[in-house]
């Protein structure tokens, strides 16, 4: 059993504009783009119909994005594949038109329609997650493979203790092969920024009791020790699951 079949787009926006759009700028693509469709398996063919407007660049679709969630798809049974929904896929192909030529990002989208596409596991796709996608670098994809390598990430840092939390993520992101280890700061920057990793400050108080010394008596003190950690977030976690 294959996909259910798409609803077509002029039929979806139903104003007269969006008809106009069709006949004199998306049916001629649509054509195309089904040539090219055409040589594919069923997932690919199918999911190009509801969003036909917004390809660009079949040639390099044909090449480098299709075959891979084709490939992607034929590990999925028949009766758990569905039609990606568009506030998935409409934004995921607007943006895959800038990055069709990154690799690593260009995975991610695989991924992330494929299981878009999954019954099993398309309720764990969240919208924002093509948004994340869009605003990672090469590097910090790579990174973030490393971590589903690894399969966890935790830095930490006491504050005034050396071995400092941004030569640890310096050198995770060597590890990585990243190709600016330089822009460590910057990745782990917007990394926390993307809510994929949480940055953590911890602070804990010992009493000191009252002593002396040679120099004198002293009174009560409290000595505090401040630490930074960060670690993926829950949010990170369901992301890294779902583009793994």
């Amino acid at each position: 059993m294959g996909l259910p079949p798409l609803v077509d787009v002029a039929k979806v926006l139903e104003t007269q504009t969006a008809k106009d759009l069709y006949k004199d700028a998306i049916q001629p693509l649509a054509v195309q783009v089904g040539e090219i469709a055409g040589t594919l398996g069923r997932g690919a063919n199918a999911l190009l119909l509801p969003v036909e407007a917004l390809i660009y660049g079949a040639d390099k679709l044909k090449t480098k994005f299709l075959p891979d969630l084709n490939k992607k798809l034929e590990l999925v049974p028949d009766q758990h594949l569905i039609s990606p929904t568009i506030i998935i896929a409409g934004p995921l192909l607007e943006s895959l038109r800038f990055t069709v030529d990154e690799p690593e990002l260009r995975r991610m989208y695989v991924n992330l329609l494929a299981s878009a596409m999954d019954n099993r596991v398309s309720n764990t796709v969240h919208p924002a997650f093509v948004e994340v996608v869009r605003q990672l670098t090469p590097d910090e994809a790579l990174i973030l493979r490393r971590v589903n390598i690894d399969e966890d990430l935790f830095l930490s840092e006491v504050m005034g203790e050396g071995n400092r939390l941004q030569d640890q993520f310096t050198q995770f992101c060597i590890d990585a092969g990243v190709a600016n280890p330089d822009l460590a700061g910057s990745y782990l920057d917007n990394l926390i920024r993307l809510r994929i990793f949480t940055d953590v400050w911890l602070s804990d108080g010992k009493y000191m009791p009252p002593g002396g010394n040679e120099y004198g008596g002293y009174g009560p003190s409290v000595e505090t020790t401040n630490e930074r950690a960060v670690e993926l977030s829950n949010f990170g976690e369901r992301f890294l699951r779902v583009i793994a």
